[in-house]
């Protein structure tokens, strides 16, 4: 598609509407009484509060931006989500615009924004405040300055390319597998005759200077996110096979939007329209190549990619309106995604109560094959419930321990969850401090002089308590209805008479990836199925 001398008329007000009312309804979930905060965030918060160049499990860019957003508003729910109820917002408004540079129109440019709007995984990532809110954003910004260069023919866009790569490295490193994706697409056309000019090189050096503040970190810190996705990948996630790939793709993108996603591939790869664009043709094919090499059941790993090809598809149908077919197809495809997106609402968003909602569609295997992942809701919900339970029962265990271990004692939980929890709540409670092996937590482990009289431990392995305690007794157990299974029936026990300070146990508790208690769990569950016969 060759530029056009005069810009499409602009859908603003369609778009504004379309981008703001999303965000509000985005926004709206999170006064719903009978969810809480979703367990990472209690984790981010953390992170907030101790900001760094990086994390095992993360780079800084979403931690730095909460910081400012608790400076401005607080960290109640509401607080925070207003950041991704905003990315949801601006992720529809940009999904427009993308069309709009594509040559579409005003009709164009709407079903663009629907089709964003509609999309199953906004109603997980723009719900909850987390780097995968902001994810998109990076992706469909990067998608649209590439398909600036094919446009234009213009190598400086290399720059702007390189510069919002380097700022997306600070949000998510999985920003590396749309790279890799990109890199096919040069390789395998005529733009790889920009690898013998010095812009794309000079990107590529901008993303690199950009990004290298977090390498830095990193290095420093023994390449902690490399050991992160290395035990994530062994443990964490569940072995997927092609077909599931395929349909976990279908339903993240919404299977109404098909027709309209296939017509932007089209467009990219076999429509005179888009013979410019055809580079990024090639992106979604690799991404999904690259999704069934991998495996593994992350199928937001290449979401990002959907709303440059909603973009694309509306672009496409728009030029063939004249036909009935395409306009049946098109309204019918909306028609079809809000269906599903309503039926997925009910079932993924914090609408209904969660006794309704269980009620509904029953026990949900939230991890595919894992037993451990089961809980009654989906993860999306069942992460947001149990806190007001958990707080409950640690109150009441330290109620009842004598007076002088109330003020001598530490607390180690075995996710970060739980322990971001206990730092939340437990201000106003004066809680003491709160030590965890898992993920960033570990780095913030106990200092040389603390000697506490006794621990608070909370899901912790109990044989490694009793290798390194004289006395471990249990006191308490956290039950929750609607969590995951490995988060339910979580042992509170009081370690006495540490055979050395807790910082020379440290080390033994490392737990970057899987929380402790779900690995155990994890394990125990496969070596069962191994023993036995089939």
């Amino acid at each position: 598609m060759e530029p056009s001398r005069s810009e499409p008329g602009l859908a603003l007000g369609v778009l504004c509407a379309l981008g703001g009312g999303y965000a509000l309804a985005l926004f709206a979930t999170a006064f719903q009484p009978d969810y809480g905060y979703f367990l990472d965030e209690l984790y981010y918060l953390a992170c907030a509060r101790r900001l760094a160049w990086g994390y095992p499990d993360h780079p800084a860019l979403y931690p730095a931006l909460l910081r400012l957003n608790v400076a401005l508003a607080g960290d109640s729910i509401p607080a925070i989500r207003v950041l991704p109820a905003l990315a949801g917002g601006g992720a529809v408004l940009l999904t427009g615009f993308v069309a709009r540079r594509l040559g579409g129109g005003r009709l164009a440019q709407t079903v663009a924004a629907l089709s964003m709007a509609t999309m199953t995984l906004g109603l997980g990532v723009f719900s909850i405040g987390s780097m995968n809110c902001l994810e998109v954003l990076f992706w469909t910004a990067t998608l649209w300055l590439f398909a600036e260069r094919c446009q234009t023919g213009e190598p400086r866009v290399w720059l702007a390319v390189g510069a919002v790569l380097g700022l997306a490295a600070h949000n998510k490193h999985t920003i590396a597998v749309l790279v890799a994706a990109l890199l096919v697409a040069v390789l395998a056309t005529s733009l790889r005759r920009d690898l013998g000019g010095r812009w794309l090189w000079a990107g590529a050096l901008l993303a690199l200077v950009l990004a290298s503040p977090n390498f830095y970190w990193q290095w420093s810190h023994g390449w902690a996110s490399l050991e992160f996705y290395r035990n994530t990948d062994l443990i964490g996630n569940t072995p997927t096979s092609p077909l599931l790939v395929a349909i976990d793709q279908l339903i993240i993108a919404n299977p109404g939007t098909l027709p309209i996603w296939g017509a932007g591939l089209f467009l990219l790869l076999r429509a005179p329209r888009g013979r410019a664009l055809m580079p990024l043709g090639w992106v979604w094919p690799a991404l999904f190549t690259l999704a069934i090499l991998a495996g593994k059941s992350r199928p937001d790993r290449i979401a990002g990619v959907y709303p440059f090809l909603f973009a694309a598809g509306a672009v496409h149908l728009e030029s063939v309106w004249h036909r009935n077919a395409a306009r049946r197809a098109t309204w019918a495809s909306l028609a079809l995604a809000g269906a599903f997106f309503v039926f997925a609402a009910l079932g993924g968003a914090p609408l209904l109560p969660p006794a309704w909602v269980h009620g509904a569609f029953g026990d949900l295997d939230t991890d595919i094959q894992e037993e451990v992942g089961r809980s009654r809701l989906p993860v999306t919900l069942a992460h947001r419930t149990g806190w007001p339970e958990f707080v409950a029962e640690v109150d009441r265990v330290i109620a009842t321990l004598p007076p002088e271990q109330r003020t001598d004692f530490v607390f180690l939980v075995d996710d970060y969850g739980h322990a971001g929890a206990l730092e939340l709540f437990g201000r106003a409670r004066g809680y003491p401090a709160v030590y965890s092996p898992h993920n960033g937590y570990y780095l913030w482990g106990p200092g040389p002089d603390v000697r506490p009289g006794a621990v608070l431990a909370i899901g912790i392995d109990e044989a490694w308590l009793r290798t390194h305690f004289a006395r471990v007794e249990e006191v308490g157990r956290v039950r929750c209805d609607y969590c995951n299974l490995w988060l339910d029936d979580l042992p509170i026990r009081l370690a006495t008479g540490a055979d050395r300070p807790l910082a020379a146990l440290w080390p033994e508790l490392k737990q970057f990836g899987a929380p402790g208690r779900k690995v155990r769990m994890l394990r125990a569950q496969r070596a069962r199925r191994l023993a036995v016969p089939e």
